[in-house]
């Protein structure tokens, strides 16, 4: 659980949401909120979320390869349909 410090940290790692500025706004004052917009490959997808507690994805695949370098990882947000990618 969060420290009362301590903001979660939740990475969108690909182009995979669209935000309302609204909403983006909130992400941003009550976390740590980093929305990537680009297609990383694996190197840089893991480095996006190593210390990530909430990840959202659309494309990038989480294996359990990935979820090991992920050390506070609580919740993968999928942002599609079907999990053949988690």
């Amino acid at each position: 659980m969060f420290n009362t410090v301590e903001k979660p940290r939740i990475v969108s790692v690909d182009g995979s949401i669209r935000l309302l500025p609204e909403d983006a706004e909130k992400l941003w004052q009550k976390s740590d909120f980093t929305l990537y917009s680009d297609y990383p490959n694996k190197s840089e997808g893991i480095t996006r979320i190593r210390d990530a507690h909430v990840v959202f994805v659309d494309w990038f695949p989480i294996s359990a390869q990935v979820i090991a370098h992920v050390k506070n990882l609580m919740l993968i947000c999928v942002a599609n349909t079907g999990y053949e990618r988690v």
